[in-house]
């Protein structure tokens, strides 16, 4: 697991491939977010709620990632942060746990904006800037934070507060404060939107989409001529994520994905074949020379065949 989250959090951290996801689900594929204007946050976020005595206690909590996005717009710098939750795993509490990260997130603006005013000595105009620290002037720099899936199954967890609410009573919701997901789950993107990303995480996430129905999978990956010249690291993500257990040379500049889950195919009768080669050599107290002629191995496979018995019967 913890190979699995190190991959998939290296890949999506690369500038290209966040502005990627975001450009996808904001602006449906338009190329607004640039990569040159990410820059990376600490993921650590900390909050320091107070008790009644006035003590405090800190809460830490660590993102996968966090990224600032600048804009220059009419001469001034526009700001948002990002972070992104990647999920092997749907989780039904997704809601709740993105709404502390967001909390956390504008907690510390504010506790950074304060700490600013204190340090430059100015001074509060009102009694409620003097109370809160916080200048009537003062703007904080909005948060999205996207869920990103990596699993072949629909999203059927939760999507807001209100739906983990055991409460129907209209009048009752209307003040209670919602708080919805964003969310990327390959199995919800039409095959025809995946053309809207701009990177590799287009067939990263097409793969994951169809990984749980081989045939379908296979069919997939032939059709399209993009996972014949893979990078590998976006081959590398989709093995960690899928298990797909595809051969990857690291040496090579790009991965055939389409070769690859062939070789799985082909090794796997391989397996199967070598364990009938094993048995017929056991009941039949046969040799395994003996044991490839019987079942008419071709003779340029046979060495193989004969590594394969040795090897497991190392094991």
């Amino acid at each position: 697991m913890a190979g699995k989250d190190s991959t998939t959090k290296k890949y999506m951290s690369d500038n290209e491939v966040f502005a990627d996801a975001f450009n996808f689900y904001i602006y449906g594929g338009e190329q607004v977010i640039k990569s040159d204007q990410l820059r990376t946050l600490d993921t650590t976020a900390i909050t320091l709620p107070y008790k009644a005595d006035k003590s405090s206690k800190p809460i830490q909590k660590h993102r996968d990632i966090l990224k600032l996005l600048t804009v220059m717009t009419d001469d001034k710098a526009a700001y948002v942060v990002f972070g992104a939750e990647l999920q092997s795993q749907i989780h039904d509490a997704m809601p709740v746990r993105n709404m502390l990260y967001d909390a956390i997130q504008y907690s510390d603006q504010v506790h950074e904006i304060c700490k600013a005013h204190k340090k430059n000595n100015d001074k509060p105009d009102t009694s409620g800037e003097f109370l809160s620290q916080f200048h009537k002037g003062d703007k904080l720099i909005p948060v999205i934070t996207l869920v990103i899936y990596l699993g072949p199954d629909e999203w059927d967890a939760p999507m807001s507060v209100h739906e983990m609410l055991d409460v129907k009573d209209s009048r009752i919701l209307k003040y209670v404060q919602d708080y919805r997901l964003n969310v990327i789950a390959p199995a919800s993107i039409p095959d025809e939107d995946f053309e809207k990303f701009h990177t590799e995480l287009k067939q990263a996430l097409k793969y994951v989409k169809y990984s749980s129905n081989k045939e379908l999978l296979k069919k997939m990956v032939e059709e399209d001529e993009s996972f014949k010249h893979l990078s590998w690291e976006t081959a590398n993500m989709i093995n960690q994520v899928t298990g797909s257990k595809m051969k990857l040379r690291r040496s090579k500049g790009e991965v055939n994905v389409c070769k690859a889950i062939q070789d799985i195919r082909l090794e796997g009768i391989e397996i199967g074949q070598t364990e009938l080669i094993k048995t017929l050599m056991v009941k039949q107290n046969l040799s395994a020379d003996e044991a490839l002629e019987i079942l008419d191995i071709p003779e340029d496979k046979r060495e193989t065949y004969k590594e394969m018995i040795e090897n497991k019967g190392e094991k």
